[in-house]
Formats: C-alpha cells, structure tokens, sequence
C-alpha cells in the first residue's frame, strides 16, 4: 500500500482504494461479509496500521456510503461486525468508533445499505440496520453486549450498588423502521442464536422483560378485544348455521344474524389487511436503505400473513363469504314445490312445502299415521333438500373449522404452558403426520393395486375367500386395516377352493402373502415410525418450550403494536430521560457488567 501511494497518481490511487471486489467468489460466506473496499477489508481483519494509512489518504471515509459494499451494503463498521465469528469485534469496534481522530472515527449509528444479495429474493435480509442491530440479526450475543455497554449511563453509586440507564435506541420495537432488536427477533428468518435473546439467559431476562412490559402497556387490552370479535364471529356463524340446519324454513327470519356476520367478518378482514399495510410500511427504510417494488411488497405481506396466521382467517372468511352467498340466493322454503311420482302410481304431482310439512309430522308422529304416500312424498322432498343445500352445509362448515383453529393460534398466545401444548399438536401435524401421510398414501396406492389385481377374479364372478375384494370398494376395507386395525375377513372355504384352477389356487395364495407383507409394513413398521417421530418432536419441542412459547407471544404483541402505533396509543417503554429512553439496570458488582 505504501508502494502504491508513492508511485501512483492521484486519479490511480482514489480508484484503486475505492474499487469493490466483485464476482461469484465474493458472494459465498465469509468473503462478502468483508465488505467489498480495501478499506472495509483492513477493518475486518483488524489491520490499524493499514486503517490509519488509508484514512490518512484523504481518499476514504469509514462514513463515506458511496463506498458501501455493492452485494450486502456493508459500511466498514458494519463489516467489522458481521466477521466476529473470525475475529473479536469488540476491540476493533472501539478502535473505528472511538481510538481514531475524531474526524475519522465511524458513526456507531450508520445504517447498512440495500445490496445485491438483498434484492436477490432478500437472501441476507440485513437491509437498514445499525451495528447494534446487525450483531443482533447475525444472533453474535457478544457483541451485542458490548455495543449495549457503551449505551449505558451511570444513574447513581450506593456502596457497592451502581444503577444504570441503558438507552434503548435500536433495541424498542417503538422506534424508526422495522430492525430494531425486539423486531428482528420475531421475524420470520430470524436464526437461533437471534431468538434465544429472549431466555432468561440473556442479559437476565432484559429484552424479554420489555416484551411483557409491552404486553401491560396495551397489548392486553387489544389482545382480548381482538379475541372478543372473533369469537363474536364464530358464535353468530355457528348460531345462524345451527339454526338454519334445525329449521330451514326460517331462512328469511335469520336475515339479521346474517348480516351481523357479514359485517363483523367485514371488519376483521379489512383489520387484517390493515395491518399487513402497516407492517409493509414500517419495514421500509428511506434512501440507500430502503427496498422498494411490488416483488419486495409482496414477500414482505406474505411472510406477515403466513407467519401471523392471517391466511386461516382470510380462507375462513372466503368461505362464510361464499356460504352466505350461497344460502341469500338460495329460494325461500315457503315458495318450494316438489315433483314427484306417487308410491302406486306413474302419475306425477306438485306439491308445496304445507303438504311437505305435513308429510313430515305424520312421519314424525305429530300428525296422525303416517300413509305410504306420505312416506314417499316425504322422502323425495328429503333428496331435494339435500340437493339443493349440500354446498351451503360443506363451506359453512369449512368456515367454521378455519375460523375456530384461527382463533385458537391467538387465544393462547398469552398463556404459555397451553401455547406450547397447541404448538406441539402444531409441529406434529406439519412436521411427522403430514410426511407421514404422504409416504403412507404411496404405499397404500400401490399395494391396492397391487393387491386388487392380483385377486383371482374379474367381471361379475365372485370368489368368497375374501368377499370384500370383489368390488372396488375394497379399498375401504384396506383403509380400515391401515389406519383402525379392522382385519379384513378370510373364509378358507375349502369346499369352493375345489372348484378353484391351480393357477387361481397358486393365485390366491400369493394374494394372500402379499396381504399379510402390507400388514406389516402398515400395522407394525409405518405406525411404529408414525409413533417414533411424534415422541421425537414432541422430546424436541419441550426442550425448547420456554423459547417456542416465549417467540411465540413476542410475534403476537410485535402485531398488536402495529394496532397500538395506529390507534395512537404509547407504545414506548422505559423511562423517560432527557430526549430518549432508558431502561434501569442494577449491579452489585461495581461495573457496569450489568448491561452486558
């Protein structure tokens, strides 16, 4: 470097010291965490000399953020961060940001730019963070300690007690933008070094404590409203599909249930919505740092949806939406006609749903003996009936199963012993039962067929060694064996074997065995490995309860301050002190080994 600042020119040197390494080879781990500028990359290998000769060039800046890298955005503080894995950051950290000249020194402030890699289908995600957030993002709790020390202040010294208030700019989910740690925590690629911030283990429980603090601020007083109208919603669905189901001549004197429900699912869908607005919003940044586009858009609210559970009330909603379509234009019972064949007869009539109705007491015995031609009236009515209405009765009771499961994923949130039991069914659904079906539904395809084709029949014949395999439905039969255990019934019959060709006796034998291979492999290896991988999640999430259920209600009071922000109300917490806020911390030790 002093060869090439003694024998270049002036325009040679300023392009060389500010060139970017560039391609595929610097994008893979650790090369572009280094930060692309020969200045970045003597800050990450913690070279001073080095540092102190290119700052003294005049050329570079440590600030500079024309000169932050092109594939992550990394300002050279910020690339002394990201390489603490490889190197001690925390020294290399106070020599930028404090151990320089004063007009050298890196702002400890600086957000990181949009690179490459995070336009890319965001692959790093470390857009519009500071230091602090970085370290927290990479989930490097060392560091994150170390930068919190230097946002301490000392309040107070009692013998050996020493209070300090720790700003906590960068750290309150209340502040600017959405990379604050309490936000990084939650987000949905957040690692797990990043999540266990949340234990106890941490700093004494601090970010978790801010958590809860939040949770008394306000979020207790939204959570339950929130709860309040959903399940508002799921009693007038449920009272008005009960209703209807019991008497649906009463259609038109349930309009105004119907309605209310109309409005109350109007209302949570636009929340939802809403809400997925405001998260966009507060994820962007603003200039270098900011992403824009309808690609951007779209991953940021599908992640929210997702990790929210906002897609079960979106599809519960669709679902009571087409229901209540469907039974508003449906005709009303009092304008149904029927026509049908009497019992003795080929003479077909018309008749009105009075005389329906009067077919169905008599059968009910509330309207003198019931005739046959009632009962044949009667029956004819009950196939148009479930006809006319069997649609209704399916996506209505769709909407309600998705809008009960929704609410169960908020209902629990605060409650973290019941939250991690409904976690545990949760990842044993979507984890061993759903990989488990799909394996278990190729091999019962195939051994179906298998097994169908190899039976000794075909046509109209029928063998009675196994007289559910004489018609397709066997397939039933086989379910039963696989999933309940019903053992599918074999009749030797020795006397009809005689009338049995060798080729069909050799046959059927053969059927036989491959029967009993697929007993094996259903009742005694696939539900045993069914059993195994439930225990084994099951160990796996109790190990991890206190963090799954502690990440878990972070995620639900991060959305419920979304709401907070827009209602207007506070959502700040700590102390207030001079223009910010602070959190208290106490040591008995003397040092202030507290905030780290």
């Amino acid at each position: 470097m002093k060869m090439a600042i003694s024998l270049l020119e002036e325009d040679t040197l300023r392009k060389l010291f500010k060139a970017q390494a560039t391609g595929t080879f610097f994008e893979a781990l650790p090369m572009r965490y280094y930060g692309g500028t020969a200045l970045a990359y003597a800050c990450s290998l913690q070279l001073r000399e080095a540092v102190v000769a290119l700052l003294a060039t005049g050329y570079v800046d440590l600030n500079d953020r024309a000169d932050g890298c092109h594939l992550t955005g990394f300002l050279p503080i910020h690339a002394v961060i990201a390489n603490s894995a490889n190197y001690s950051a925390c020294d290399m950290y106070d020599f930028v940001t404090g151990d320089l000249k004063p007009e050298w020194r890196a702002d400890s402030r600086q957000l990181t730019k949009v690179g490459v890699l995070d336009l890319r289908d965001g692959i790093l995600d470390t857009a519009a963070l500071s230091p602090l957030q970085l370290a927290a993002q990479l989930g490097d709790h060392a560091t994150v300690r170390h930068v919190l020390r230097k946002q301490c202040e000392i309040e107070w010294i009692w013998g050996p007690v020493t209070s300090f208030l720790l700003n906590l700019d960068g750290i309150d989910s209340s502040g600017q933008g959405g990379g604050d740690i309490m936000e990084l925590i939650v987000r949905n690629k957040a690692g797990r070094k990043t999540t266990e911030m949340l234990l106890s283990s941490f700093m004494n429980g601090f970010i978790w404590a801010l958590y809860e603090r939040k949770w008394k601020l306000y979020g207790r007083k939204l959570h339950w409203t929130i709860v309040s109208l959903d399940a508002t919603l799921i009693v007038a669905n449920g009272v008005y599909s009960f209703l209807l189901k019991s008497s649906p001549e009463s259609q038109a004197s349930l309009r105004p249930i119907l309605f209310l429900i109309v409005g109350l699912m109007s209302v949570l869908a636009l929340r939802e919505c809403f809400v997925t607005f405001l998260h966009i919003q507060n994820e962007r940044a603003s200039g270098d740092a900011q992403q824009t586009g309808l690609a951007y858009y779209w991953l940021r609210a599908k992640t929210f949806i997702m990790q929210h559970g906002v897609h079960l009330q979106l599809t519960a909603c669709s679902l009571t939406a087409a229901a209540l379509l469907i039974s508003y234009t449906l005709p009303s019972p009092e304008s149904w006609t029927v026509t049908t064949g009497w019992y003795d007869s080929n003479q077909t009539v018309t008749v009105s749903y009075a005389q329906l109705q009067a077919a169905g007491r008599s059968l009910r015995g509330g309207g003198g003996p019931a005739s046959a031609a009632d009962i044949a009236l009667y029956n004819a009515w009950q196939l148009t009936n479930e006809g006319a209405w069997a649609l209704l009765w399916l996506v209505q009771g769709l909407s309600l199963l998705f809008l009960t499961m929704h609410l169960a994923t908020v209902f629990f949130q605060p409650f973290l012993k019941t939250n991690i039991l409904f976690l545990t069914i949760w990842e044993m659904i979507r984890n061993d039962i759903a990989v488990f079906m799909a394996v278990f539904f190729w091999l019962f395809i195939a051994f179906y067929l298998c097994l169908f084709v190899v039976y000794p029949r075909s046509g109209d014949m029928a063998l009675p060694q196994v007289k559910s395999f004489n018609s397709l439905m066997s397939v039933l039969g086989l379910l039963d064996l696989s999933l309940l255990g019903e053992r599918i019934e074999f009749n030797p019959l020795l006397q009809s074997a005689e009338h049995l060709s060798h080729a069909q006796f050799i046959t059927l034998w053969v059927w036989l065995m491959l029967y009993y291979v697929w007993l094996g492999f259903s009742m005694i290896l696939m539900i045993n490995l069914l059993i195994a991988m439930l225990t084994n999640t099951y160990e796996m999430v109790r190990a991890e309860s206190d963090l799954r259920a502690r990440l878990s209600f972070a995620t639900g009071i991060m959305k419920l301050e979304l709401i907070a922000d827009a209602l207007g109300m506070r959502t700040h917490v700590g102390q207030t002190h001079k223009d910010y806020f602070v959190y208290q911390v106490r040591d008995d030790k003397g040092g202030p080994e507290a905030c780290g």
